[in-house]
């Protein structure tokens, strides 16, 4: 089994003390019928290195600060990104902040992206599938895609509860389940619609779960998007290529299934690892990263793209934070002897997960 140590993770929360704040006065009990996770920096180090992930960009997972009123939640914003500063100047080398922001009011954002990224040097920020409503084509955003679009900045998207979702069916179901994938689906198609991967081409997107159901459902999208323009010939509306201007990560169970979908409508240049801890559990989470190292869906230098590579086009400074070029792989030996400690750990749980999937799939 090859194991992969300099792995880039796009998908990954922290939870400051000010964001469970926000949770206990403005949220239900048990957010999206999901048990809040606990966090601390030194836990989130502790299991990168579990997971042989050499950087981590932290951003705050759902529910989003809109269940607040527009003065509450940007001053939450304020105090969250302020505290993912302050671990990344803990550990500089390990950890990048991907800024909240207090949408849907657009000029409280532009304030506090200016803030985040001009002055705690953000590597990014991260929007929700939707803000009260208002999904991420919606022409009041148009002032926000501009600044990022001008900045070319990277945006890591994470799905939320759909908005005025009924109450009255799978409400057993914890709400990432399956609620998750249905909202990063429909935020995708209304940008589609709203051409803003076109009009926007400087924005590096980072959408989640190997797409959700995107690629699985691009075929159907695309016809009814061919019969809509033979109606107006003026509507404009490509999945195939709003695809190719996004990046996907892994994070969730993509495999065995739903990671061969991703391959028929993406290259492995448009992918890249998440490990979505903590709310994945870290042995599930290491189980998980153990299957996509040696999963013969991909070759080694798809491996190499998606853990590494890939992330180095992507983020600014990365390469010479992790002392990698975009042409290889390569790490100290120092590195190297220093994560051989975790990999006793890597291998027997991997070997496990993969075990489980395979009975599964027979």
């Amino acid at each position: 089994m090859k194991y992969y140590n300099n792995k880039v993770d796009f998908h990954s929360h922290f939870l400051p003390a000010s964001y469970y704040e926000y949770l206990k006065n403005y949220e239900d009990e048990c957010p999206d019928n999901f048990n809040t996770p606990e966090w601390s920096e030194e836990k989130h180090i502790k299991t990168m290195d579990s997971l042989g992930v050499a950087y981590s960009l932290i951003s705050i997972s759902s529910p989003n600060l809109s269940g607040a009123d527009d003065t509450t939640e940007k001053d939450y914003a304020r105090r969250i990104n302020n505290e993912g500063a302050s671990f990344v100047a803990k550990y500089p080398n390990r950890l990048g902040l991907i800024a909240e922001l207090p949408l849907p009011n657009v000029a409280n954002s532009l304030e506090e992206a200016k803030y985040a990224l001009n002055v705690l040097k953000a590597k990014g920020v991260g929007l929700a599938t939707h803000y009260r409503g208002k999904y991420l084509g919606c022409a009041d955003f148009e002032p926000l895609m501009e600044l990022i679009n001008d900045r070319k900045s990277m945006v890591i998207v994470h799905p939320m509860k759909p908005y005025g979702l009924y109450g009255g069916a799978n409400e057993e179901l914890p709400i990432p389940a399956f609620e998750f994938f249905v909202d990063t689906t429909r935020t995708f198609v209304n940008m589609v619609l709203k051409d803003t991967f076109n009009r926007y081409p400087e924005i590096k997107w980072v959408f989640p779960h190997a797409g959700a159901f995107i690629p699985l459902l691009s075929d159907r999208l695309n016809s009814f998007a061919m019969i809509m323009k033979l109606k107006n010939p003026d509507f404009h509306a490509d999945i195939f290529n709003a695809m190719k201007h996004v990046y996907f990560d892994l994070a969730g169970f993509p495999l065995p299934k739903q990671l061969q979908i991703l391959k028929q409508n993406v290259p492995s240049s448009n992918i890249v690892y998440g490990s979505d801890g903590p709310y994945t559990p870290k042995t599930a989470a290491i189980g998980l990263a153990g299957a996509l190292e040696n999963t013969d869906q991909l070759t080694d230098e798809d491996k190499e793209k998606i853990f590494t590579l890939n992330a180095i086009d992507i983020v600014p400074g990365l390469s010479e934070i992790l002392g990698v070029s975009a042409k290889t792989n390569e790490e100290s030996t120092e590195k190297r002897r220093f994560k051989r400690s975790h990999l006793w750990m890597r291998r027997l749980i991997s070997a496990c997960y993969i075990k489980i999937a395979n009975r599964k799939n027979n």
